[in-house]
């Protein structure tokens, strides 16, 4: 029998990976006050056995940052992981007919279950956008917005569901390598692009250590420009305003993220610092610090700025 062996590298990107997930479950909320301690704890106590930053908008270590796959997360590997460990997902002889966004769908991409690999990764991707926030994974609510999800998905990404027709005419399967082209093309991008905010980010979270500021505003900018519907870029920008002393523009972003993320408790809590900054105190606490500990009661620093 072959046996499968991971190396150390592996080993670590793993772990790392798994914190990042636990890390995200947090923040996504939907999650009872025991569940979220629960994960807050095992949060801390991966950070220490293996010394991550437990703060994403932290600058870590070059070594930490190597370890992270993003814009890949846990649920995409594991969900293409299945997909390919399981085999080819094709209809067999018998088989109920496939449906239209289904047939559309098993055409651009060859019928072998990469269409639901291509699916989880646009999830995975409206997850970190706040397309689920408030909702637990598993319940009616979640698989009512999974299927809005889906809809959006073929929407963007399909053609018309024709396709099996095609293939029987001539020029049908050109047609069809055609659309699958076009799609993995389309993917590829998407993915790029959001590699590079990614890494704008980096630089940005590496300026602010640094207390370049002005640096770090323009690099949350770029990832800002290639990301736009990302609230941790508008966030981050506001911390490096707010040490500028530009209070408006920090808390134009900071009310930026909240609306694409409402229950991001960092922007709010952002925002509560860039009021008090300003000498708003009233605005400070009500507007800032109070919605902060709101979504998180347990969090020490919410508490000590209150």
């Amino acid at each position: 029998a072959m046996e499968a062996r991971a190396s150390a590298p592996s080993h670590a990107q793993l772990r790392y990976a798994i914190f990042e997930y636990l890390q995200s479950t947090v923040r996504s909320g939907g999650l009872t006050e025991e569940q979220t301690e629960g994960l807050e704890v095992a949060v801390q106590c991966i950070s220490e056995a293996f010394g991550f930053s437990a703060d994403e908008d932290v600058p870590s270590g070059a070594e930490q940052h190597e370890l992270s796959l993003k814009p890949l997360t846990l649920p995409v590997i594991f969900n293409t992981g299945v997909q390919v460990l399981s085999g080819p997902s094709s209809a067999t002889p018998g088989s109920p007919a496939k449906t239209a966004s289904g047939s559309a769908l098993s055409a651009a991409n060859g019928a072998d279950g990469s269409d639901d690999q291509m699916f989880q990764k646009f999830v995975a991707t409206l997850r970190d956008r706040g397309f689920f926030a408030g909702l637990t994974e598993g319940t009616k609510e979640w698989e009512e917005r999974e299927g809005k999800a889906r809809a959006k998905f073929n929407q963007r990404y399909t053609k018309p569901a024709d396709a099996d027709a095609q293939s029987s005419r001539p020029g049908g399967v050109d047609k069809q390598r055609v659309a699958q082209e076009e799609l993995r093309q389309r993917l590829a991008l998407e993915t790029k692009r959001m590699e590079d905010a990614e890494a704008a980010k980096a630089k940005g979270n590496s300026f602010l250590s640094d207390k370049k500021y002005a640096d770090a505003v323009s690099s949350y900018a770029e990832a800002v420009r290639l990301w736009p519907t990302n609230a941790v870029y508008y966030s981050n920008r506001a911390a490096a305003y707010t040490h500028m002393h530009m209070y408006d523009e920090a808390m134009a972003d900071c009310r930026k993220a909240i609306d694409l993320k409402p229950d991001f408790s960092k922007a709010y809590s952002r925002l509560g610092t860039a009021h008090f900054q300003a000498g708003r105190y009233t605005e400070a606490l009500e507007e800032g610090y109070r919605k902060a500990l709101e979504l998180e009661p347990n969090n020490a620093q919410y508490k000590e700025a209150l």
